[in-house]
């Protein structure tokens, strides 16, 4: 038996209104039968399926499927359109490999997390704060602590939303100090060159 978890991201409807938590949305590659190919060939033969099963965070057994693209055994790509349109973002993540922690913010950055809690998590597929925070009560019936965590996961974010503003003015201030230091630089080197060239018939004169 296989207790590994699949790479999760992080997935709400457009539509829903802001109170709804996302949702967690992992792929799996399965083979399928093609019973056409199958029946033609005489032989058993499969089309590859990418299947996106989506599940409350933290609950990744309580899934439903929904199919994003069938490759048949000729090589000719089959799309569902609405789910691959649904869930483009999530593919394009996990088609490229990235890290859930590399599009949210790290367990270890919240104040209280230990590292086996955080592992507890990873373990359900919860691996950023974000999504500690959409994980709903039924989700955390079996991790000492959870709703303490995930009232702390919350009031993180919404404090960081909260300090967004400063920290974008902070960072265009530091931008704009950078580029001013540049073009000073730049005409600090051009008056310096204007003046060697100035200089140069003088001494070519006293010599």
């Amino acid at each position: 038996m296989s207790y590994e978890t699949p790479q999760m991201y992080r997935w709400r409807d457009p539509s829903w209104p802001p109170n709804l938590p996302s949702l967690a949305v992992y792929f799996m590659q399965e083979p399928q039968v093609n019973a056409k190919a199958t029946t033609e060939t005489g032989v058993q033969t499969y089309d590859n399926v990418l299947i996106a099963y989506v599940a409350p965070m933290g609950m990744p057994k309580s899934n439903v499927a929904h199919e994003i693209e069938r490759v048949l055994p000729d090589g000719t790509v089959k799309m569902h359109r609405e789910n691959a349109y649904k869930y483009a973002e999530q593919v394009k993540h996990y088609k490229a490999g990235t890290e859930a922690e590399a599009i949210g913010t790290p367990l270890k950055d919240l104040i209280g997390m230990t590292p086996a809690t955080a592992m507890n998590l990873r373990a359900r597929g919860v691996a950023t704060v974000e999504m500690l925070s959409d994980m709903p009560d039924a989700a955390g019936n079996e991790l000492m602590g959870f709703w303490e965590l995930r009232d702390k996961a919350k009031k993180h974010l919404e404090a960081r939303a909260v300090a967004a503003p400063t920290v974008r003015l902070e960072s265009e201030l530091a931008s704009r100090d950078k580029t001013i230091a540049a073009l000073q630089k730049q005409v600090d080197d051009l008056i310096a060159s204007i003046a060697s060239q100035e200089d140069k018939p003088k001494r070519a004169k006293a010599a």
